[in-house]
């Protein structure tokens, strides 16, 4: 019902359909709301404490997509994302679903076993997730490659032939992540790197750095159970603690973080319901609107 796309060819257009690329150019969304409206200070919301554990997996991603669909006009009742933010809005919500998707398989970790999501490490989207468990503490990157064939060997990952930095990410993250929680918690804490493919059609891998593992996200609640106990329970929950505390990362928490993270929430969900009516509806160029195909 809410969206359009057209098919767009590249130099080798005429060999077959596997090389088509959908871009999508239009998207009709819900209406927005303010977002001072989405949890306000005085509300006391369920999930306003003040610690990390509330945050939900993808919620950096999602207030990236919130703000392009907040850049967009509404039009009557509706919000109205024209290419090329209807693209940009569709890739953060896949990357999104992506986020979910890790945080989902990680929830069939044991009791002994502790999960961060959003962790506000240096930048704007910071660590996907954080896990704090007796084989120690492993930094998640989700890697979101729908469709693609993914090659890794040694720190250089190419999906579909185009080169991404995972490894060399997560290797910064792992360093950045081992110096602060050290030095909050008075530990040597040793932290290891995961990147979780998902949605990838094939995953090849040589020679990759012991430092950093590459696995594919129907993988990692097995791998993380396997680890070896390295920590103690004790310790375990401990850092625990020490990684929920914001201020371990230099950041804060409070209303505007309930929020942020509510209205992340809604956007997501406006988009996740106008991608899965595509493509009854044509989103029309005139700027008054949608009308029906």
């Amino acid at each position: 019902m809410d969206l359009t796309a057209r098919h767009t060819h590249g130099p080798g257009a005429g060999r077959g359909p596997l090389l088509r690329r959908r871009v999508v150019t239009g998207l009709v969304v819900a209406p927005r709301r303010p977002l001072d409206d989405v949890g306000r200070a005085g509300d006391s919301p369920p999930d306003a404490g003040t610690d990390l554990t509330a945050r939900v997996p993808g919620e950096l991603v999602a207030r990236e997509l919130a703000r392009h669909h907040d850049a967009s006009p509404q039009v009557g009742d509706r919000v109205v994302v024209r290419a090329p933010l209807a693209a940009a809005l569709r890739r953060w919500y896949l990357a999104t679903a992506a986020h979910e998707r890790v945080g989902a398989a990680l929830t069939g970790l044991d009791a002994h076993h502790h999960v961060l999501h959003a962790v506000p490490v240096d930048g704007a989207f910071g660590v996907d997730h954080l896990v704090v468990g007796p084989g120690g503490v492993v930094v998640v990157r989700t890697a979101h490659h729908r469709g693609e064939r993914v090659k890794v060997q040694a720190r250089q990952v190419r999906a579909d032939g185009r080169p991404v930095g995972h490894v060399r990410e997560v290797e910064r993250q792992v360093r950045q992540v081992a110096a602060q929680l050290s030095a909050a918690s008075g530990y040597d804490v040793a932290v290891r790197g995961l990147v979780v493919l998902v949605g990838a059609r094939s995953v090849r891998t040589a020679d990759v750095p012991r430092s950093v593992t590459v696995l594919t996200d129907d993988e990692l609640v097995g791998w993380l159970a396997r680890r070896p106990r390295v920590v103690s329970q004790v310790l375990v929950d401990r850092l625990a603690r020490t990684a929920a505390d914001p201020l371990t990362w230099g950041a804060q928490t409070g209303p505007d973080d309930v929020r942020r993270r509510r209205h992340g929430q809604a956007c997501t969900e406006a988009v996740r319901v106008a991608l899965g009516r595509w493509p009854s509806v044509r989103v029309g160029t005139s700027g008054t609107g949608g009308k029906r195909g």
